[in-house]
């Protein structure tokens, strides 16, 4: 018998990292492969989160909704086409939560239960608490204690909401929504989330008002807390836990709210494939007829007790819901929202309701509305009658809450109560109207740290999506961007550029996101706007003069934050995670809004490891090559990091060695320093066909030299050289590639002039990366003339490509070409024309070192991005 054929749904909502790790456990399945497919659903992320997953993931099968539609009208959207009979057809859709990994046999145990009897419409798998937890012990010194545990940590990191406890009094919080008050009174037992990947953990639990006395204990390890007001005892725990249960299906309280059965117990024995009430939309098996029946997920009630709702219909519709726990997802606890969500509060008490109307029975309609009175009134009473009467302010956050979950429930209850007396599935046709007027704004949530997640590495990529470039910094910003989240799993890659408008950084766009991954297209440099009118200067000139100069910035500032797009205001961060890392790897000196001077002691001392991609030190070295103002930008951001910074990680041994010697001859703080080797591929794909050549060079022979046009970069001797020996090999050409850059103003003016005028000179300013690509490809010869390199990029990727190199003995050069390349005294035009020369006119020796070149392996940038990482793990968390 053929193997019924699944579809696995995904949803992403700005959530890279955990839907590309749940992708790779599902990438391990234990199920023919041609028998189940993989379907993302993207919620209309703003982050880049789709542009990311397409990258990474070769054949993804994604269903791209423009905006959020909710839990349900999300999925709803990969579950309503199942096609008719024949090879095409689905025969169950398996739902698994993004934040869930999954063991390689899940799925065959869900689908040979299903297909154990006909009335079988869901099977749901056991899922674990992905995290272990370790018990500490609570125990009060008086028998009259009644003492407040107000917060828990683990290593810095708050898991108060996290924690499971037995023989703590909770209550609701009189003001706050979804919070809890947990008192001590008797012996008590928390389980705290701990990560087994490290040593011993630090729990710190705080007490207000301890009085005589709560003993916090593991293990014999214990500690005190006495006193008044808020109290904190530190215990270190050895990090090793037990594997706890999150579902073996759901239930429903006598009043209808679900609940998930086995939650928190131990994980132990398996129980029989067993009957269940309901499941959870995180992890289960749907057939297929299940769906064309009874319908999907209620869109309206876009997250949040939906799968309730669907898992109760199936049921008065006659089909049997049976949890078979040979089946295991793990499932990330906090890895979602959940209940810190803006809307959670709404959504799951309106839903609850809306179920119970839909499906309840008399007797559990007036249990479920009689226990919502008794959890919104009380505080009508107190918060509001009550403070009102004593002449205080009333304090309206829970009544407000509860009030718009009432309107949201009178403005879906008549639908919903038609949808249970009528006829056909429901939810068969898609829609966009699923998101509540009274609902609060669903936000993206941050990037935050979690116990058994990743560790947060955010990477400065400011100046390159300002400047437009992808040559040189750039280019290594764009590669390790591209290729770390593909070879360190346990970092959660996050790119940020910095806004003056808030000074605050904040995540990159889609479309950012897409510029970073995308091969470079044709560059343009940014032009400077032109001045403003003279009516316009004296006009501020004379305000300021007056005293109007703080309005004008108001005004300009309101201008500004009126136009800012508001994905980028959702995007915005209030901090740089506690326990996260910086990576400096951008050209971020330029950065007058954001100098690092003021932002690395504000990181540091806020728990962010900071470390900084060294180029090169020349602008200290040899501050001639530079424009004045540049070069002190650059010096105050290299003191900072040499300040502030965690590593150094140099880009070539010369590189490093030069920094040492700024800091021997400075008496900075000395900072550790690795040497991470560049790479040398484009990203246009090694198959993928390159560009055509420019016009003129299809056949010819052509000399190619690639670089901004800037002093050190030397291609003046480049074109000395070539009109040496023009006249004598009148075939030959000369290509530059690079965009004009500073001081360099006869050089770009004469090779403006030989560009327009002579057919053999092309001046490329702006070449795309398949462009590149096929420049290196014929290229006769490539050269490299600088009078120094913090490593030479155009000399490795000229190398990769086989290519004949001639290249100074300037700097790092020399590193990057090994034996591979020949060398010249930059000084010394002579010496490069001696080189170009013999190979125009000795065929045997150019073929050799063509032999030489063809030989050299490319260094990958997987790889560097791999050696990065492991300078990162090195890093004390």
């Amino acid at each position: 018998m053929q193997d019924p054929f699944v579809r696995v749904v995904v949803l992403n909502w700005n959530s890279a990292w955990l839907t590309a790790r749940c992708l790779r456990s599902l990438d391990a399945t234990d199920y023919p492969s041609d028998r189940c497919e993989v379907v993302v659903v993207d919620n209309g992320s703003i982050d880049g989160s789709r542009e990311r997953l397409i990258h990474d993931v070769p054949g993804l099968r994604l269903v791209a909704n423009g905006t959020n539609l909710g839990f349900a009208e999300g999925c709803n959207r990969a579950m309503r086409d199942l096609g008719g009979d024949g090879p095409n057809q689905v025969d169950a859709v398996a739902l698994v939560n993004n934040d869930a990994v999954v063991e390689a046999g899940w799925l065959r145990p869900l689908v040979e239960t299903m297909w154990s009897a006909d009335d079988i419409g869901a099977v749901c798998p056991k899922i674990l608490l992905e995290t272990p937890f370790r018990d500490v012990h609570l125990r009060p010194l008086t028998s009259d204690a009644d003492v407040v545990m107000s917060r828990v940590t683990v290593d810095g990191l708050d898991v108060t909401r996290r924690i499971l406890a037995d023989g703590l009094a909770v209550q609701t919080h009189p003001t706050l929504p979804l919070e809890m008050v947990r008192r001590v009174r008797t012996d008590a037992v928390i389980r705290v989330p701990v990560d087994e990947r490290g040593g011993d953990v630090t729990v710190e639990v705080e007490f207000v008002d301890p009085g005589d006395g709560v003993v916090v204990s593991d293990e014999g390890r214990e500690v005190v807390a006495q006193g008044s007001g808020a109290v904190t005892v530190t215990l270190a725990v050895p990090a090793k836990g037990e594997v706890r249960i999150n579902s073996l299906g759901t239930d429903l309280t006598p009043w209808c709210e679900g609940l998930e059965n086995s939650f928190g117990e131990l994980d132990g024995a398996d129980p029989t494939v067993h009957d269940v009430l309901g499941w959870s939309g995180g992890g289960v098996l749907l057939r297929a007829e299940l769906l064309r029946t009874v319908g999907v997920f209620d869109p309206r009630f876009f997250a949040y007790y939906e799968d309730t709702d669907l898992a109760w219909r199936s049921r008065r519709a006659g089909w049997r819901t049976v949890c078979d726990p040979r089946s295991v997802l793990h499932h990330l606890h906090g890895g979602s929202a959940g209940a810190t969500a803006r809307p959670f509060f709404f959504l799951n008490y309106r839903n609850w309701l809306l179920t119970a109307l839909r499906n309840g029975s008399p007797r559990q309609l007036l249990r479920a509305f009689r226990n919502a009175a008794h959890l919104s009134l009380p505080y009508v009473r107190r918060n509001v009658i009550g403070r009102a009467r004593r002449g205080w302010r009333p304090d309206w956050t829970i009544t407000a809450a509860w009030a718009r979950v009432g309107a949201g429930l009178w403005a879906l209850a008549p639908s919903v109560l038609a949808g249970r007396f009528g006829r056909g599935p429901i939810g068969a046709d898609e829609t966009g109207d699923v998101v509540s007027c009274w609902m609060p704004r669903s936000l993206p949530r941050p990037p935050a740290r979690r116990i058994g997640g990743p560790r947060l590495l955010y990477v400065d990529v400011t100046e390159t999506l300002r400047s437009g470039w992808r040559a040189g910094i750039q280019r290594v910003t764009c590669e390790l961007i591209r290729h770390l989240p593909l070879v360190a799993p346990d970092l959660e890659v996050v790119p940020i550029v910095h806004v003056a408008l808030h000074d605050r950084y904040r995540r990159v766009t889609s479309d950012e996101y897409a510029q970073l991954l995308a091969p470079t297209a044709r560059q343009r440099p940014i032009l400077k706007l032109p001045p403003p009118p003279m009516w316009r200067q004296w006009a501020g000139r004379i305000g300021k003069a007056v005293g109007l100069g703080r309005a004008a910035a108001w005004t300009r500032t309101t201008r500004e934050r009126r136009a800012e797009p508001a994905v980028h205001r959702e995007l915005l961060l209030d901090r740089l995670e506690p326990g996260s890392v910086l990576l400096d790897v951008d050209a971020a000196w330029n950065m007058r809004a954001a100098p690092r001077e003021r932002l690395l002691p504000e990181f540091v001392d806020g728990g962010v490891t900071v470390v900084q991609v060294l180029y090169d030190v020349l602008p200290v070295l040899r501050p001639e090559w530079f424009e004045p103002t540049n070069g002190r930008l650059f010096i105050d951001f290299l003191e900072a990091h040499a300040k502030h910074s965690h590593l150094i990680v140099a880009i070539s041994e010369d590189a490093a060695s030069g920094y040492r010697q700024w800091i021997a001859e400075t008496g900075q703080r000395i900072v550790p320093v690795e040497v991470l080797t560049l790479g040398s591929e484009l990203p246009v794909g090694e198959n993928a066909p390159a560009d055509e050549l420019p016009p003129g060079l299809d056949g010819e022979r052509y000399l190619l030299t690639v670089g901004t046009l800037e002093p050190r970069k030397n291609q003046g001797a480049v074109i000395e050289a070539f009109d040496r020996v023009q006249a004598d090999h009148p075939d030959l050409h000369l290509v530059v590639v690079g965009r004009e850059g500073w001081r360099v103003e006869e050089t770009a003016a004469k090779l403006r002039e030989r560009d327009a005028n002579d057919p053999r000179v092309h001046w490329l300013q702006s070449a795309t990366d398949s462009e590149l690509e096929a420049l290196y490809r014929d290229a006769f010869l490539v050269v490299a003339p600088s009078f120094s390199e913090g490593f030479g990029l155009p000399v490795a990727e000229a190398l990769a490509r086989g290519r004949v190199v001639l290249s100074s003995n300037g700097g790092a050069l020399r590193e990057a070409g090994g034996d591979a390349a020949e060398y010249f005294d930059p000084e010394s035009p002579a010496e490069l024309e001696a080189l170009l020369r013999r190979h125009l006119t000795d065929d045997a020796h150019h073929q050799a070192r063509s032999a030489v070149a063809a030989a050299v392996e490319p260094r990958r940038w997987s790889q560097v991005a791999a050696d990065l990482a492991e300078f990162l793990d090195a890093l004390p968390k």
